[in-house]
């Protein structure tokens, strides 16, 4: 299969498996260079031979929509606790 049948594929193991909402990564900005959108990338468009037989084996694009769900959420989880962080050191110093 080609690109288009990769990335169907992906979008419907990443709804079935974790929600609509779970391919909202792929638009937002704040995921460009991330981990989970490198591995949506290198589904889609695998850069070997190698990558492509992976991917085009049958159950690869639940177990690739696992991992970006858990990029997602740990990238996500950082920023939370970086703003929280920052948002306590903002009130430590307010007078």
């Amino acid at each position: 299969g080609g690109s288009a049948e990769r990335r169907e594929r992906l979008h419907d193991a990443l709804v079935q498996s974790h929600g609509a909402d779970s391919l909202d990564f792929v638009e937002d900005p704040a995921f460009v260079g991330s981990s989970a959108l490198r591995c949506y990338d290198a589904f889609i468009h695998p850069r070997s031979q190698g990558g492509l037989l992976a991917a085009d084996k049958s159950t690869r694009a639940r177990v690739i929509a696992n991992q970006i769900v858990f990029h997602v959420r740990e990238l996500r989880a950082y920023r939370a606790e970086w703003l929280r962080n920052t948002d306590a050191v903002i009130a430590a110093s307010a007078p």
